[in-house]
């Protein structure tokens, strides 16, 4: 849905000219489960300018501050576009209104958001923006609407499918032995319900467990590690194993 949406919209921006495009997608799911690495490959496969930021980033104390924070990382996306925004944690500034005192503060923020959107709506400028969150519930009504973030894409965790594809894609330049099995792998993952960063963060903890095995850490006590060593270095099944099994236990 991404590809038909976002990439081939900012690769071929002819082809839309006379549409109305929903410049603005949600992704919503429960956390850690590959929203953000999802926004990350997908601006790695555009190879263009690509700005993230966490919600809260943006915020300042001083008043007016944070609008014209907000302002300014929209002038900047459309001075050097085709780019793709990326915002964190959406809901920490974009709750629904309520006209309430104590929430007039986040509401300028929520106005000034549904102007900027709809100033990248109505333009030709190639600018896209994602949200994500983990509570689409919250996040304002307007906000949500055709043309803002009229498109909204739930990220479910992962599947053995998907878990495989993850696997696959953060095992690129890994030092990975050529024999482990991955179906087993993957299952056992799947079986522990990780999510797309326990799949990335297992080949972390597999490392180390292999570092552990032949003995790097104690060269590196030692003060005898080589490069050598390092290219030398490889991760195996058992080191997989042990480190889904050392994950699954912390969740």
């Amino acid at each position: 849905m991404l590809e038909e949406n976002v990439v081939f919209p900012m690769v071929y921006p002819s082809f839309y000219k006379e549409f109305r495009l929903n410049k603005g997608i949600l992704l919503y799911g429960p956390p850690r489960c590959g929203k953000t690495m999802l926004a990350n490959a997908l601006a790695n496969e555009l190879g263009i300018n690509f700005i993230k930021v966490a919600a809260d980033d943006l915020t300042d104390a001083k008043v007016g501050q944070t609008e014209k924070n907000w302002r300014k990382l929209f002038k900047h996306a459309r001075e050097n576009q085709p780019c793709l925004i990326f915002i964190d944690e959406f809901d920490a500034i974009a709750k629904q209104r309520s006209g309430s005192d104590q929430a007039r503060y986040q509401d300028t923020v929520v106005n000034q958001l549904l102007v900027l959107t709809n100033d990248i709506e109505k333009s030709q400028d190639n600018v896209f923006v994602i949200a994500a969150t983990n509570r689409e519930d919250l996040i304002d009504k307007a906000l949500l609407s055709s043309g803002r973030f009229g498109l909204k894409i739930e990220i479910p965790m992962p599947d053995v499918k998907g878990i495989k594809q993850i696997f696959d894609k953060t095992k690129k330049e890994k030092p990975v032995d050529n024999n482990i099995d991955e179906d087993k792998l993957c299952g056992m993952m799947f079986d522990n319900k990780f999510n797309g960063s326990d799949v990335v963060e297992t080949f972390y903890a597999a490392y180390k467990n292999a570092m552990r095995r032949t003995g790097i850490y104690e060269k590196m006590k030692n003060r005898t590690l080589t490069e050598t060593d390092r290219h030398s270095l490889s991760v195996n099944q058992a080191d997989f194993e042990k480190a889904i099994e050392e994950i699954a236990a912390q969740k």
